[in-house]
């Protein structure tokens, strides 16, 4: 067996090989859902291919949802933590670390990161977006009560599903002469 991983990082260092090797893997796994096949191969993908591929970002993100399915919520952090560092905008990725801290108790982080989340896919949407806002330390009601002590689990959901309404509902400050791309 040692021989054979060994072998598949080897053929995997080549990008082509690894993209096509991404793709078939993620199918067998959408058919068996084998989390454990899927981890080993994803690692695979990681040893041959590094951070610095292209292929990382999605690699990373995929191993962190089956951490996280897995109800391995720190894993699946530092999975997210790591697409976060190659792509900062991906706004996925910070909504799935916002669920994982959420699942794992820490409801701080949790809200904390479906702000990033909702910054993400709002800038996302709409480039002309200010870098200012996306460093503002300005919080809602809604923020606060949330994170008040008295708060039991349900609250703080329904918080962060009205933060999320909020932020919808009320964009950040765009700049009015930036151009669009």
């Amino acid at each position: 067996m040692r021989k054979y991983r060994d072998y598949l990082v080897e053929e995997l260092a080549d990008y082509d090989e690894a993209a096509t090797f991404f793709q078939v893997v993620l199918e067998e796994y959408e058919k068996d859902r084998d989390n454990l096949a899927f981890l080993l191969d994803l690692e695979s993908i990681i040893e041959a291919q590094g951070k610095e591929s292209k292929l990382a970002p999605q690699v990373y993100l995929f191993r962190g949802l089956v951490h996280h399915s897995l109800k391995r919520y720190d894993s699946a952090v530092e999975d997210y933590d790591t697409v976060l560092e190659l792509n900062p905008a991906d706004s996925m990725a910070h909504v799935y670390r916002a669920l994982a801290y959420y699942q794992s108790g820490d409801k701080d982080r949790a809200l904390a990161n479906f702000h990033r989340a909702c910054y993400s896919l709002w800038s996302t949407y709409n480039p002309r977006v200010t870098k200012a806002d996306e460093n503002s330390q300005t919080r809602t009601v809604l923020h606060e009560s949330a994170k008040s002590s008295s708060s039991d689990e349900d609250d703080v959901a329904e918080s962060i599903k009205q933060e999320i309404a909020h932020r919808v509902m009320n964009p950040p400050e765009i700049e009015p002469d930036a151009a669009l791309p």
